[in-house]
């Protein structure tokens, strides 16, 4: 089995201000104090997961959203990871950015989701998009292709892949293996630096599809968080 970590982005300064705006992709937003803390605390946990299992965290894979708080999570981790040049083992890509929410980003919640727009939201869900965005389908093809296309081919047994991202855009590739109904996609938790493991089992994948290779083996572990170090 190919294992594939999902990590979603610490604390950031946008995260602060979701109760009353949309963030979106906010791709300047850096992270906060506490965000920082948060992602130097999931590289401790994963050097001792890593070690204890004879691994060495150097010869991983590393993927990262562009967005700064994406990179600034992926970096500070690989730190404590050991890796005293991040930049030179994460491969970057826009193909792993936040759902773009278009004309709606940093817009008040109250004036987008009006009576008249959740209407069509509830009436097909996985294709509405806010003007000048992204259906939750466009961010669910774009994040499996990328898997598809530049994850697996350099997954190996053994070796976990990391991808630092973002909760939204991590929320349809979960709804895309569960083959859920799209409105359940915002049922899912993905907390701040929350790790969700994929399993890959190409034996059970078909040259037509790879839906059956995927399997979820954790979702939103912020286990890490709750150990003696973070406090």
């Amino acid at each position: 089995m190919l294992r594939i970590l999902l990590v979603r982005h610490g604390e950031c300064q946008m995260n602060l201000e979701l109760t009353d705006k949309i963030g979106g992709r906010s791709n300047s937003s850096p992270l906060t104090p506490l965000g920082e803390h948060q992602a130097k605390t999931l590289g401790l946990h994963l050097r001792k997961a890593i070690t204890a299992q004879n691994g060495n965290p150097n010869e991983l894979k590393y993927f990262s959203s562009s967005a700064l708080r994406a990179l600034e999570t992926a970096r500070l981790a690989m730190l404590e990871l050991g890796i005293e040049e991040p930049q030179r083992h994460l491969v970057t890509s826009d193909l792993l950015l936040e759902q773009c929410m278009g004309d709606w980003e940093g817009g008040n919640r109250i004036d987008c989701y009006n009576e008249e727009n959740m209407k069509k939201i509830k009436a097909d869900t996985h294709n509405f998009a806010a003007p000048g965005g992204e259906s939750q389908l466009q961010v669910e093809q774009r994040m499996m292709k990328f898997l598809k296309d530049t994850v697996l081919p350099v997954a190996s047994p053994g070796r976990p892949v990391f991808v630092f991202g973002h909760g939204m855009a991590f929320k349809t590739v979960i709804r895309h293996i569960l083959n859920s109904d799209a409105r359940m996609s915002r049922k899912i938790a993905v907390g701040n630096t929350a790790i969700s493991e994929l399993g890959f089992v190409p034996e059970h994948a078909s040259s037509q599809s790879l839906q059956q290779g995927w399997h979820i083996l954790r979702l939103n572990d912020t286990s890490h968080l709750q150990l003696p170090y973070y406090t």
